[in-house]
């Protein structure tokens, strides 16, 4: 095999880049040549991914952990998925908004912050109490909570301030502001602060008739400034800091 003339002694076979091997009875390619007759050029030749991959055609496939075009990089971000809320660089998250922990598997809501490994409520100036989701329950007195109860509102004088300000009657009675006088809203509650929606609370409950203007709810409506004065919500006008309990 691999012999032919008148006394089979002439090499037939043509390694194109390499030499016949005639003990193993094949070609034997030059570096940088492969194939049976050493006529392909090999494009992996000299490149062995760092012991780290597998080339095809010159590209390396690094195996699991390695990067780089030679695979020569270790990925020290490999298995560090951060959660699906978060980047990784150099083996360390960057979290999304919100997210917190070193693998931001933590989620704090916008009015919490992130203290020893947990969530916690931010504090709130003049907030006397919390509501689960960390807004503000109760207000010091002398404040009311703002419409989103994000905040504490100071009660201002309503000599000087426009009708529908948020007042006190007393220090733990809410009212508005109404001819320069604090409205007392009998039976209104004292404590919780008004309500953003009066559907399914009961006449007299304080509410928003905007993020700064507080009224009572009446019909499950909240009644505007001028309806609030009339006599059939059982308001009367009281000046700020009396009351008529």
């Amino acid at each position: 095999e691999g012999f032919g003339g008148d006394n089979c002694s002439e090499i037939t076979v043509n390694c194109h880049y390499g030499y016949y091997n005639v003990a193993e009875k094949k070609c034997i390619c030059n570096n940088g040549y492969t194939g049976e007759f050493c006529d392909i050029v090999d494009t992996c030749y000299g490149i062995d991914c760092s012991g780290h991959g597998t080339c095809l055609e010159g590209v390396c496939t690094c195996n699991a952990g390695y990067l780089g075009t030679n695979c020569e990089t270790i990925d020290t971000c490999y298995g560090i998925d951060c959660s699906g809320h978060g980047t990784c660089s150099d083996g360390v998250c960057t979290c999304d908004s919100n997210y917190y922990s070193d693998d931001c598997s933590v989620y704090c809501n916008e009015n919490q912050i992130y203290v020893d490994g947990e969530c916690t409520c931010a504090t709130i100036a003049n907030c006397s109490a919390y509501n689960d989701d960390c807004t503000c329950q109760v207000c010091n007195p002398s404040y009311i909570p703002s419409s989103d109860r994000k905040s504490c509102i100071l009660t201002p004088s309503c000599n000087i301030y426009p009708e529908g300000t948020p007042c006190y009657v007393s220090p733990s009675i809410f009212g508005v502001c109404h001819y320069g006088a604090c409205l007392d809203l009998v039976g209104a509650p004292e404590v919780n602060g008004p309500v953003s929606n009066c559907a399914s609370y009961s006449d007299n409950t304080l509410c928003y008739l905007s993020d700064q203007i507080i009224s009572v709810c009446k019909n499950e409506k909240c009644l505007s400034i001028d309806e609030v004065s009339d006599p059939s919500t059982g308001g009367t006008p009281h000046q700020p800091g009396t009351s008529t309990q």
